[in-house]
């Protein structure tokens, strides 16, 4: 059972803290990101903030995206999509882990509740994790659920291939209207009536200047930099044996290498990689990735070109797809042609495309607002 376990990172005195439980899905590190995101921007406001973090997505992000009190709280609080691959869905593993999680277990739910009141928490927001919005109404407190997509809606576009996600969609659809408030991000899914509103793409903000990031990962002068990631999936950009780099093109590859090296034109980076992604992806000249939320709102706020992965099955992917189209510089690149080597022919007519200066909100700032306002 999913029961609550003692804190494992943390301010040191939170006697004086402000505390709001945050529920996070795992699924990929694009909501983690997201929500870190949402409290940074907050912690920048009311530095007494205290955020209990309640997810099984890795702790690292958290504590490289955040430098404000935040303490975390291992928790499955939902299943998402199981995934064979960055770009695969397992749907058979999904039903399986669904029969398991839902419906609520009503003495898990009144658990984290006692575990959410003994914490003094004052908020619960959620970013599609569907267990923090029965946790805060067992509790007695408000709830507000940020998104672009929520759980119900997505498993709806698969019933062709898997019918029996209709029940756990129909069991999600309720839980989800339990949120007291609801905010939508840009570019979300489906417009929602009870939304008390929508804000502009959530996206980390870059800490280091480009020249400092450059200089960190050792490029010369005139090198341009081309970012390749698969977000939270340790997968990695296939190279062929018969690639023939730019000249004067460093190509970071993310999850290629234990530790960051350079091998000629090819800049290996872990999977955790200790430069932080904001930082080096607003140094890139271009990036190509999966069409996931949280790349698609970093690259558009740094301006950067994207060459997107589409997942095909994936309700959220045309959605995706056409933002970036009608917003950023950017072109589609399939997963066929990536895992044949094609990103590298894509690159050279990414990196043709100029960058876009923003002027537009982070909707990280417009989140923690409504957030702090709750608060008053």
């Amino acid at each position: 059972m999913n029961q609550p376990e003692p804190p494992n990172s943390g301010p040191a005195d939170e006697s004086s803290l402000r505390h709001i439980a945050y529920f996070v899905t795992a699924h990929g590190f694009g909501h983690a990101t997201r929500a870190s995101a949402v409290m940074a921007a907050a912690h920048a406001r009311q530095p007494d903030l205290c955020f209990d973090i309640f997810t099984s997505a890795p702790e690292f992000i958290f504590r490289d995206s955040l430098t404000g009190p935040f303490v975390y709280h291992h928790a499955i609080a939902d299943v998402g999509l199981v995934q064979r691959s960055a770009l695969e869905e397992d749907l058979n593993a999904t039903l399986a882990r669904l029969d398991e999680f839902l419906p609520f277990d009503p003495f898990l739910v009144r658990t984290w509740a006692d575990w959410v009141e003994r914490l003094q928490c004052e908020l619960v927001v959620c970013d599609i994790a569907p267990l923090g919005l029965a946790v805060a109404e067992a509790a007695g407190l408000p709830s507000l659920l940020i998104e672009n997509f929520t759980w119900d809606w997505i498993y709806r576009g698969y019933l062709a291939q898997a019918p029996g996600l209709r029940a756990s969609a129909d069991y999600l659809e309720g839980v989800f209207a339990k949120a007291r408030y609801w905010l939508q991000a840009e570019p979300f899914c489906l417009p929602r009536q009870q939304a008390d509103g929508c804000v502009q793409p959530i996206g980390r903000r870059p800490r280091a200047t480009v020249a400092e990031t450059r200089a960190a990962l050792g490029l010369a002068d005139g090198e341009r930099l081309l970012l390749v990631s698969l977000g939270g999936v340790p997968d990695q950009a296939p190279i062929p044996a018969d690639a023939r780099p730019q000249p004067g093109l460093v190509y970071a590859l993310a999850g290629a290498a234990e530790r960051l090296r350079r091998d000629g034109p090819w800049l290996l980076l872990p999977h955790h990689s200790p430069v932080y992604y904001p930082d080096l992806l607003a140094a890139s000249d271009a990036v190509i990735g999966k069409l996931g939320y949280s790349t698609v709102a970093e690259a558009y706020h740094a301006g950067v070109p994207f060459g997107y992965l589409p997942r095909a099955q994936f309700r959220e992917s045309p959605i995706l797809a056409e933002f970036v189209e009608r917003q950023m510089p950017g072109l589609p690149v399939s997963a066929e042609d990536f895992q044949a080597g094609g990103w590298l022919r894509a690159a050279a007519e990414l990196l043709e495309m100029p960058r876009v200066p923003r002027q537009r909100l982070n909707g990280a700032d417009q989140a923690a607002e409504f957030i702090l306002d709750l608060l008053a």
